[in-house]
């Protein structure tokens, strides 16, 4: 499992696994230093009885359809804008919603996921890529990112690692990293 903002890799056996793990590391520091007030305060998961908004942040206002409704609109304009061997692969992978991801760490919050990521190898096993929509939208909603830029950011990169790109091949292959533009 590979996650935009959390990583689990296994112990790294070459240079480009060393690499990525390093790139995905800076990517999260980054992503965290970004996010301000979040990286502050922190992440911080509880049961809905204990949970209490922050006024600070607005609700997410839209409800679970039209939130499913708007990312497929955009993962289907994706694909249908990828180059045919790109598309013809992206179609043969599923992407699912749920609203957050079952277990994040502390501090952090998990965008999306590719199941059966390789570094370097495609993968035989077609995904899933899972977007957690709720999360995204929070994650809008906090830093101000529009969220169908955010689902084509997440999409694309949990695709990447379908192929077994790690981010510097994403950037190769002219795809959005895990990095703002920039870095």
């Amino acid at each position: 499992m590979d996650p935009v903002l959390t990583s689990q890799y296994p112990q790294p056996h070459s240079i480009i696994s060393i690499i990525d793990g390093i790139l995905s590391i800076l990517f999260v520091v980054f992503g965290i230093y970004e996010g301000g007030k979040a990286f502050l305060r922190g992440y911080r998961k509880s049961s809905p009885k204990e949970k209490t908004p922050d006024p600070a942040i607005p609700p997410p206002a839209q409800d679970w359809e039209l939130l499913c409704s708007r990312a497929r609109q955009v993962v289907d304009g994706l694909i249908s804008q990828l180059p045919l061997d790109l598309a013809t692969e992206a179609n043969q992978v599923p992407c699912l919603f749920r609203e957050r991801a079952e277990e994040e760490s502390p501090g952090y919050r998990t965008l999306g996921t590719y199941h059966n990521f390789i570094p370097g190898r495609k993968s035989d096993h077609n995904g899933p890529i899972f977007l957690y929509l709720k999360s995204i939208e929070e994650n809008c909603i906090e830093n101000n990112k529009d969220f169908e830029e955010e689902i084509s950011r997440v999409y694309l990169h949990e695709l990447g690692h379908h192929f077994g790109w790690d981010e510097v091949d994403l950037v190769r292959h002219g795809l959005p990293s895990g990095r703002p533009p920039g870095e």
